[in-house]
């Protein structure tokens, strides 16, 4: 059986902080500011995590 990475569409900051290597601060300024794809459900923030992937490979710098 062959088996993939699975990546998960959605992520909280905090995993996307520890699976991004990027601080959950950076993070959170780029929600607040639009940089960064988010959804808010409740009281949690979720990245879009194609969308900061993608970013990341293009070499988009972020302004904090």
């Amino acid at each position: 059986m062959n088996e993939e990475k699975i990546t998960p569409q959605l992520m909280t900051v905090g995993k996307a902080s520890e699976y991004f290597g990027l601080t959950k601060s950076f993070l959170r300024t780029g929600i607040s500011t639009g940089q960064i794809a988010a959804i808010k459900v409740g009281r949690v923030w979720y990245i879009k995590v194609p969308d900061l992937q993608t970013q990341i490979d293009s070499g988009v710098t972020f302004h904090t």
